[in-house]
């Protein structure tokens, strides 16, 4: 009875498969090299607020909680001890996603998240191109035919305020009621009041 009982508490601590199974919520199963064991780490908003924190297990550990809005992206941090650098933006769903990286490193490898895939992809893409027109011209594109990407939104602050309602007019209303879904939306009734664009009217949280 002790057994299963410290099991039970274990995995509790730690989000192995009795927390897998959570409903409406994320789990970010995580691997970091270089890692010690018993490390706490950090679930981070731009701000710095901690959403989630935990201890390793060796160079494991596992973040499990729930976006009220769906879709932001967050950073890892670790003890300060080990590291003062956190990871780069990741773009975190409710849904079960693993991300590998290593102690001191930002880059971090995603897999479970089609719109961190997306985000980058974008950036990557974007990046190639020099001409203004034709980076208007992909991004018009790229709202096309991401109307249901939850990392759409946060690119439409590229926009102008006409070109940003109308691609936020064909998002998915999934879409429209996520985290950045919402920022937009605010933004643009922000805007329609002043009926002047706002002279900074990017979010930043995946610089």
């Amino acid at each position: 009875m002790k057994i299963k009982i410290l099991i039970f508490l274990f995995f509790l601590n730690y989000g192995g498969p009795i927390m897998a199974q959570q409903k409406n919520g994320f789990q970010l199963i995580c691997h970091f090299k270089n890692l010690p064991n018993s490390s706490k780490v950090y679930l981070c908003t731009q701000e710095g607020d901690t959403v989630v924190k935990t201890i390793s297990s060796g160079d494991r550990f596992v973040f499990n909680g729930q976006l009220r809005l769906n879709g932001r992206f967050h950073f890892i941090k670790m003890d300060t001890v080990l590291s003062k650098k956190s990871t780069k933006a990741i773009f975190i769903e409710n849904q079960i996603i693993h991300i590998e990286g290593a102690v001191g490193e930002a880059d971090v490898l995603v897999k479970g998240s089609a719109a961190h895939q997306q985000y980058r992809q974008f950036i990557e893409d974007i990046s190639k191109i020099n001409d203004k027109q034709r980076q208007l011209d992909f991004r018009k594109s790229w709202f096309a035919s991401h109307r249901e990407s939850l990392v759409a939104p946060w690119f439409m602050t590229l926009l102008d305020r006409d070109e940003m309602r109308e691609a936020y007019a064909e998002l998915s209303s999934e879409v429209k009621a996520g985290y950045y879904g919402a920022k937009v939306k605010y933004l643009l009734d922000h805007l329609e009041a002043k009926a002047s664009p706002s002279s900074d009217t990017r979010l930043k949280e995946g610089n």
